[in-house]
C-alpha cells in the first residue's frame, strides 16, 4: 500500500529535492536572465517578485506532489516558472492590454 509521500521521506530525500530545486532554478537564472535575481518587493506595482525563490519553491512542490524525485524538482525548477511566465504575459496582454514584454498598455489602475 502506497502511503502519503511526507511519512516516508527522509531527510536526506528532502535535502536533496530542496538541493535538486536549488540548482535547477540557479542554472534558469542564469541561462534566461544572465544574473541570479534574488526577491524584492516593486512599490510602483506593488508587486513581490520572488526571482530565484520562486523557482525553488515550484521545483521543490513539483518533486514532492508528483513523485518525490530530485531530478523532476530539478526540471520543474528549469521549466515551470518559463511557462508560468509565458501565461502571464499572454494573459496581460489579452486582458490589460500589455506587448509581448510584459508592459502595459492603456490605462492604469489608480488607486
Amino acid at each position: 500500500m502506497h502511503q502519503f509521500w511526507l511519512y516516508q521521506a527522509t531527510s536526506k530525500e528532502i535535502a536533496m529535492i530542496i538541493i535538486a530545486s536549488f540548482l535547477g532554478g540557479l542554472i534558469r537564472e542564469i541561462l534566461l536572465d544572465n544574473t541570479i535575481i534574488l526577491p524584492y518587493y516593486n512599490k510602483e506595482m506593488r508587486a513581490l517578485h520572488l526571482g530565484i525563490l520562486g523557482s525553488i519553491i515550484i521545483g521543490t512542490t513539483v518533486g514532492f506532489l508528483i513523485d518525490n524525485s530530485p531530478l523532476t524538482a530539478f526540471a520543474a525548477s528549469v521549466g515551470a516558472p518559463v511557462i508560468i511566465e509565458g501565461l502571464v504575459k499572454k494573459v496581460e496582454k489579452l486582458v490589460i492590454g500589455g506587448d509581448d514584454n510584459g508592459n502595459r498598455i492603456g490605462k492604469q489602475r489608480q488607486d
